[in-house]
């Protein structure tokens, strides 16, 4: 199960791109709690965002973001956003994550959170998220 506590149910994913539509690298792995499982876009992509929809509007505190480090380290930048009535607001900017990043959320509360990576060295390769 989801060590996040904002995830305690399946919430509903929404990606720009998966590698090959192949399920086996499709978002849901983001929270199975299998490091060797990852979101993946094709070989060719190295920008790409994915967007989780919880079962409520929640207060947001922390994000943790981890890649698919036994492929090794490839995000350069990323942002993390969240639904605030009709706009997306940016709640934080990286430039690695790494084998885990753990960012502090401004006070936000939304039930819509996306990550963006907006630049990579090779085709991005996220094991895991969590939101507190």
């Amino acid at each position: 199960p989801p060590r996040s506590t904002l995830f305690p149910y399946t919430p509903l994913f929404r990606s720009s791109r998966i590698r090959g539509n192949d399920a086996r690298f499709a978002p849901e792995n983001l929270l199975d709690n299998h490091p060797e499982t990852y979101w993946a876009l094709n070989d060719d992509e190295d920008t790409a965002s994915v967007v989780f929809t919880l079962d409520r509007a929640r207060a947001l505190h922390y994000i943790v973001i981890k890649e698919h480090i036994a492929l090794g380290q490839r995000v350069t930048a990323f942002r993390v956003e969240a639904l605030t009535g009709a706009h997306w607001e940016t709640l934080a900017e990286a430039t690695t994550m790494g084998y885990k990043r753990i960012l502090r959320l401004p006070h936000v509360v939304s039930d819509r959170i996306r990550i963006t990576i907006t630049g990579s060295m090779a085709t991005p390769l996220i094991s895991e998220t969590e939101l507190y």
